[in-house]
């Protein structure tokens, strides 16, 4: 059965967008009360820092890159176990001192992304290699 039949016998209310530009990317971030990224594979994971830019509670993995991309700025879950997930949701929804704590450190792991950080990263690195 795939995904799109489960939802609808469920009666999950639920949208799938593609193609969203930048700007409503930001939007749907911004209009979400939690975003849940509990992958089982990542090269990176990109909706983690998108979701902390906005001051998002993050909910992602333990595993693969996400702990590394996530810093103290999420709840991690085991992507397997559904009681994990569930438990990271209620304590985010039930608990405003963890929640302000998750958007906290979310927003100052999101710094460690910044364009113009990284860029000047780079530049030290490069200029600190010796020159021909």
């Amino acid at each position: 059965m795939d995904m799109r039949t489960l939802l609808h016998d469920s009666a999950v209310p639920y949208t799938n967008l593609i193609d969203v530009s930048d700007e409503a990317l930001v939007v749907e971030y911004e209009n979400a009360d939690i975003v849940s990224f509990a992958s089982t594979f990542e090269g990176f994971g990109m909706p983690i820092v998108e979701a902390q830019t906005v001051g998002r509670p993050v909910i992602t993995s333990n595993c693969s890159s996400m702990p590394e991309v996530a810093g103290t700025g999420a709840a991690l879950v085991d992507p397997y176990d559904v009681h994990s997930i569930r438990t990271a949701v209620v304590r985010i929804m039930s608990d405003s001192d963890y929640r302000e704590f998750l958007v906290h450190e979310g927003f100052a792991n999101a710094a460690r992304y910044d364009n113009r950080r990284i860029a000047e990263q780079f530049r030290a690195i490069y200029d600190g290699i010796p020159s021909a």
